[in-house]
């Protein structure tokens, strides 16, 4: 029997979420009252290939909210989306992750700079 096990470090997590967050798209867009939110993720980063993304609310050590966002297939990259409403704005990350051990790269979701 064999047992293999992952452990990334705060520093490797950051260090990945640096060098790969510029593959992570979002685009965001105000309609009356509400913000719609499209996120952009590569099928892979390197030989890892995605496995989900999550919406977290307030603090990445921390969420006062947490979920994972329904992705899609679209041009050869996962896309997923969501819609809120401009008086329930607070700070949003979005966290993608790839390959078994979970190599997350996060953004904050900027909806002051739309």
């Amino acid at each position: 029997m064999f047992a293999t096990s992952c452990y990334i470090t705060e520093e490797q997590r950051t260090e990945n979420s640096i060098k790969y967050q510029d593959q992570v798209e979002i685009e965001i867009t105000l309609s009356d009252s509400d913000y719609s939110v499209m996120i952009s993720i590569p099928s892979q980063i390197g030989e890892l290939p995605f496995q989900g993304v999550f919406l977290v609310t307030d603090s990445l050590e921390g969420p006062t909210f947490f979920t994972q966002l329904q992705s899609f297939e679209e041009n050869g990259k996962n896309v997923a989306w969501y819609t809120i409403n401009t008086g329930l704005i607070r700070r949003h990350f979005i966290v993608a992750s790839f390959g078994e051990c979970s190599m997350d790269v996060f953004r904050e979701v900027l909806y002051h700079e739309i």
